[in-house]
């Protein structure tokens, strides 16, 4: 169960992880007899490398571990272990966080978090692979290995799943689910937002709620209003603009002001004051690499509203009548 802790245990041996990260791990390390032998025998395949090589080989010992990860009932993350040891985090992260954020409950079930600000990549049992966005989380069953493919998702990931006939995957998330057998798909569905959205990239899916059920063509874009339970096609929205969060991009469709500002919580790690009485207005507009405060300028010269920055937070205000 600790081997998605394989990349900060080779960074910790060899000297390379953080002084904070250090920390952080020696804590979990002294609360754990069972990762403590984990460790323990890691360790010794390190030792054993580097007593045949002089220095480090991170190649010979992560061979070893990809080979492991082929035996069943072991979780992984990216297959890229020789990049995540070096901690050139292709997942995105810049802590220990995602590494610690596999939480294993007495039920059986495993959550995977990701923070506010921050992105991962994770592979799943199957081999089926996941990008989760800020402020996300997914569960799955252990029964998950025996075929029984079911994600419960809140927030934002992109799926990329493999091809399995006889064990559909599905990912159910506020009030909706999401039907495929081999295929790569978005599901946007943060409890604050009132609609939800699916972008399917390739393949096919089926997308029902309480009262609707629809089939999923490759490009298209399917929202849900969580207030009447209903799906509809977005035909003014790309599948492949609702992805761009994975390239630092942010789309906005004739969003209100508020789902704009929900975006920008979760994308800049930032706490946002809203005026009520603005919160309605829409806004379009795409977003790359600008900064917090280049898209504050935007909104405030775009909808005509007030913009303050004052300590760590931000204020978006009904613009005040000229006296």
């Amino acid at each position: 169960m600790y081997n998605n802790l394989d990349p900060i245990i080779f960074d910790y041996l060899s000297g390379e992880l953080s002084k904070d990260n250090r920390i952080k791990f020696e804590e979990l390390l002294n609360d754990s007899e069972e990762l403590q032998s984990y460790y323990k025998q890691l360790e010794g395949e390190y030792k054993g490398s580097s007593s045949l090589h002089q220095s480090y080989d991170i190649d010979a010992a992560l061979l070893k571990f990809k080979s492991r990860t082929t035996k069943p009932n072991i979780r992984k993350i990216s297959p890229l272990l020789k990049v995540a040891a070096s901690l050139a985090l292709i997942i995105s992260l810049s802590s220990l966080a995602y590494y610690l954020g596999y939480n294993h409950h007495a039920d059986g079930t495993t959550t995977i978090t990701c923070d506010r600000g921050d992105k991962a990549q994770l592979m799943l049992p199957d081999g089926s692979q996941v990008y989760l966005n800020s402020e996300s989380s997914l569960s799955y069953k252990n029964s998950y290995q025996k075929g029984e493919r079911n994600i419960s998702l809140t927030g934002e990931a992109t799926f990329k799943v493999i091809s399995d006939k006889s064990h559909p995957f599905t990912v159910t998330a506020q009030g909706i689910s999401i039907i495929a057998t081999g295929t790569h798909f978005n599901v946007m569905a943060y409890a604050e937002d009132q609609m939800i959205r699916t972008a399917l990239l390739e393949g096919v899916v089926s997308v029902t709620s309480s009262k609707d059920v629809t089939t999923m063509r490759a490009g298209q874009v399917v929202s849900y209003n969580k207030t009447d339970n209903t799906l509809q096609l977005n035909k003014h929205l790309k599948a492949s603009e609702l992805v761009a969060w994975q390239k630092s991009e942010l789309n906005f469709d004739n969003e209100t002001l508020q789902q704009v500002v929900n975006q920008m919580q979760r994308y800049y790690n930032v706490q946002i004051s809203l005026d009520k009485n603005i919160a309605n207005k829409r806004f379009s507009g795409k977003i790359h690499n600008e900064t917090i405060d280049q898209l504050l300028i935007i909104l405030k010269n775009t909808l005509g509203i007030d913009v303050e920055k004052k300590d760590d937070m931000v204020y978006l205000n009904q613009k005040k009548s000229a006296s």
